[in-house]
């Protein structure tokens, strides 16, 4: 069971997705009563074994013993129940991951109540959507080009309600663009220095002009 695809991918989430999971296997309405219990215990079972870095220790015969008790072994009825809460850690993924895409969705919605000139509904939308990337606060590029993208739709929201847009707002594109970029560049900088020796050998004058070409 060490090396099952099962274990190998609970191993990759973090402390906040098991324990979002945990309280996922909990509800009635992703999970369905008959078999709730068994994927909780096994669950249960996997998370005590990381917790103590005794992932190796995790044998089918004793999991199966911890299961389902004295109960005689079925062949493939663990393995099923391995596969079943395998599905279930993947759609949880794309469950979770659907936060993420919040952002891009409101964007989504506030373009369709421009494109109708629904105005009021254009304008709560947008600031539900800039104030949740303002939470995010994060240095995440998606994120910084969404706010980007965010601040020119209040740009666009100005011109139709006011018929001209204020300085800052404008700015405010300018700014998030420019964090956007700089990020970008940054990484492609950290990339070039960690992947090319020659830049080792230049000075740093030499190393800074190098790093503006790019």
């Amino acid at each position: 069971m060490y090396n099952s695809k099962l274990l190998n991918l609970v191993l990759k989430l973090n402390k906040e997705e098991l324990s979002t999971f945990d309280l996922y296997l909990k509800s009635p309405y992703f999970v369905k009563a008959k078999q709730q219990a068994e994927l909780r215990k096994l669950f249960t079972l996997i998370l005590k074994n990381i917790r103590k870095n005794k992932v190796e220790e995790l044998e089918k015969k004793s999991v199966y013993q911890s299961i389902y008790g004295k109960e005689a072994v079925v062949k493939g009825k663990l393995e099923k129940l391995m596969s079943a809460l395998l599905q279930h850690i993947v759609y949880f993924i794309s469950v979770y991951s659907a936060k993420e895409e919040e952002a891009a969705a409101l964007l989504r919605v506030a373009q369709f109540y421009r494109n109708r000139l629904e105005l009021k509904s254009y304008s709560k939308t947008l600031y539900k959507g800039g104030k949740l990337l303002d939470q995010m606060n994060d240095n995440n590029p998606d994120h910084l080009f969404q706010k980007f993208l965010f601040d020119k739709e209040a740009y666009q929201n100005q011109v139709l309600l006011h018929g001209s847009p204020k300085d800052y707002q404008f700015y405010n594109q300018l700014f998030s663009l420019d964090a956007f970029y700089l990020l970008q560049k940054l990484e492609y900088a950290c990339f070039f220095l960690s992947h090319h020796r020659f830049i080792q050998t230049l000075k740093v004058e030499e190393m800074i002009e190098f790093l503006q070409k790019i």
